[in-house]
């Protein structure tokens, strides 16, 4: 069992430093290369990734800060609706040059990284809120 805390509170930290370092990069990123989404939807994706980070710091500390199960599985939807939404305009837009088979590979690697972001929570609601 330590072991797999151990695990999960590693993965913690590595989505932590992903979080950060998203929004970092949209407070210093040069409007050429700026996203071409609308700016609701940039705000939505900051809010989504920070729950979504309270729910892998939920699983991985064993906390409970937000119990209700159908709170989470709709942060959850919403999260991957929204990654969808902004990867729908980066594709849809494409205006600074990408082809489009450079574009299907972002795709796959923004998959991956919602999938990993994701999955603590997915497991936090899926285990440790099964009996409330």
């Amino acid at each position: 069992m330590e072991k797999n805390t151990i695990k999960w509170k590693i993965m913690f930290f590595a989505i932590f430093f992903m979080v950060l370092v998203s929004i970092f990069e949209a407070a210093t990123i040069p409007e050429i290369i700026a996203p071409t989404h609308p700016m609701i939807l940039s705000f939505s994706l900051l809010l989504f990734d920070l729950i979504i980070l309270l729910g892998t710091y939920n699983y991985a500390f064993r906390k409970k800060i937000v119990k209700n199960k159908i709170i989470w599985q709709s942060s959850l939807l919403l999260f991957y609706i929204v990654n969808t939404l902004a990867l729908g305009f980066e594709f849809y837009n494409r205006s600074d040059g990408y082809e489009a088979y450079d574009m299907i590979h972002i795709i796959i690697l923004k998959i991956v990284i919602v999938v990993f972001m994701s999955y603590p929570t997915y497991l936090y609601y899926k285990s440790d809120l099964k009996i409330i």
